[in-house]
């Protein structure tokens, strides 16, 4: 996940949900993982990443998000490996719909001020 998105996306807040959706995704869809293994080791991730480099709990709440959209993705082979040309497709698709939760304003994470919209641009939480 991290090498296909490195080197098809510029850094920013594409890159960053695409890879983490992609990551959960080729697990769900291996046949030698279960879905709850899946989930323990990318929560767990995130909980472990928790204070590296002063990371903010916005990003924890985008990362945890994006993993339980990519665990939505399931596209084996009859072999019961990943068919990574649809998990692709799928992505891209729930990206574009807005389904994915990015940083506002582009560009590298650092710059941002921490605030969430979805993948579309849109609000999460729209004005009353």
């Amino acid at each position: 996940a991290r090498g296909y998105c490195n080197t098809n996306y510029p850094v920013g807040p594409q890159r960053d949900a695409i890879r983490h959706a992609m990551w959960n995704a080729l697990c769900v869809s291996s046949w030698l993982v279960s879905a709850a293994e899946i989930d323990a080791v990318t929560t767990g991730h995130e909980y472990d990443n928790r204070d590296d480099n002063h990371q903010q709990a916005f990003n924890s709440t985008m990362d945890l998000k994006n993993n339980d959209v990519g665990q939505t993705v399931n596209h084996s082979t009859s072999l019961g490996n990943p068919d990574r040309p649809a998990i692709r497709t799928d992505l891209e698709g729930k990206y574009s719909a807005g389904t994915m939760w990015i940083w506002a304003g582009g560009g590298a994470q650092e710059n941002s001020e921490g605030i969430l919209i979805k993948s579309d641009g849109t609000k999460i939480y729209p004005a009353n």
